[in-house]
């Protein structure tokens, strides 16, 4: 496993294992979406504690899963995002989709 996932009250909390880059982008949405299609929440948080890197692949990875959660109306949250990935997330304009947590 490349993610753990824990849910939370009504929140599914994601920690990447490793950093998300092109080579684990495709393995770690596969095993989010896993956890999203076998669990009920109304908020996703990807936590970032675990990781030092995330390139565009991840924010691909990352705004896709946004957008599959948003058509059910689920949002979508960021925490822990050290200064490399908040630095790629301000970037992308990917906050103005977030929630913060």
């Amino acid at each position: 496993m490349y993610i753990e996932g824990k849910l939370i009250k009504n929140s599914l909390y994601i920690y990447p294992l490793v950093d998300i880059d092109e080579r684990y982008a495709g393995i770690i949405r596969r095993e989010i979406d896993n956890l999203i299609d076998n669990n009920s929440f109304n908020k996703l948080v990807f936590d970032f504690k675990n990781i030092d890197f995330m390139d565009s692949t991840g924010i691909g990875m990352i705004l896709g899963r946004y957008k599959k959660l948003h058509k059910q109306n689920i949002s979508v949250g960021v925490r822990n995002a050290n200064s490399q990935i908040d630095k790629v997330l301000r970037a992308s304009g990917m906050y103005e989709l977030f929630l913060s947590d």
